[in-house]
C-alpha cells in the first residue's frame, strides 16, 4: 500500500494527488469499478424534440481509462443507446430491440477525445481512477492541467505503445 501511495505521489502533481484523498481514495486499495443506475429524461434534438424518459446502468473503470453508459427508452425499452470507451475506442450507437442500429457514430480520434474527456468528467463518481487509471498529469498553472491515459493494445489490458497515449486538458475556475 505504501509503494502505491509513493507511486500515486511521484506520477501526478501534489494538487490532483491531493484531490484523490479527499475525495476518499485509499491508494492501494482500488475496487477496479464502479456501478451507477440512472433514471432521466433526455431530448433527442435540444430545442424540437419532447423529453424521453429513460433508464440507464454505467459502469466505469477505475484500473482502466474505460466506461460502459447503457439507457433504454420508449415504449418497454425498445430503444437503447450505448456511449463507451473500451480498450481505447469511443463507441455511441443508438439500436432498436438491441439489435437493429438506428444511428451509429463514425469512430474517429474526436470520438475517442469526446469519451475520455466525459470520463475525466465522470472521475467524481470514481475517484480510485484518479490514483489507477492516470499515467501521468502535469499542472500546467494554477488553472489547469493535463492529463494522459495510455490506452491497451489489447483486451488483456497489456501496456499502450506510448504513441498511443491520448491527452485531455481541463480548464477549471
Amino acid at each position: 500500500m505504501a509503494e502505491a501511495d509513493d507511486q500515486g505521489r511521484a506520477r501526478l502533481p501534489a494538487a490532483v494527488y491531493d484531490l484523490a484523498i479527499r475525495l476518499g481514495v485509499r491508494p492501494g486499495d482500488n475496487e477496479g469499478g464502479v456501478k451507477l443506475t440512472q433514471m432521466g429524461r433526455m431530448k433527442r434534438k435540444f430545442d424540437t424534440q419532447p423529453w424521453m424518459a429513460f433508464a440507464a446502468t454505467q459502469a466505469i473503470s477505475t484500473d482502466a481509462c474505460e466506461f460502459d453508459w447503457l439507457a433504454r427508452l420508449g415504449p418497454l425499452g425498445m430503444v437503447s443507446a450505448r456511449d463507451a470507451l473500451e480498450h481505447g475506442e469511443g463507441r455511441l450507437d443508438i439500436m432498436a430491440f438491441g439489435v437493429i442500429p438506428i444511428a451509429r457514430t463514425e469512430r474517429t480520434p474526436a470520438l475517442v477525445r469526446g469519451e475520455l474527456m466525459r470520463y475525466l468528467a465522470e472521475l467524481a463518481w470514481a475517484p480510485d481512477a484518479i490514483l489507477s487509471s492516470l499515467t501521468s498529469a502535469l499542472a500546467i498553472s494554477t488553472s489547469s492541467c493535463a492529463f494522459i491515459w495510455r490506452r491497451p493494445t489489447s483486451s488483456d489490458g497489456s501496456p499502450a505503445n506510448p504513441r498511443h497515449a491520448h491527452r485531455c486538458i481541463v480548464y477549471a475556475r
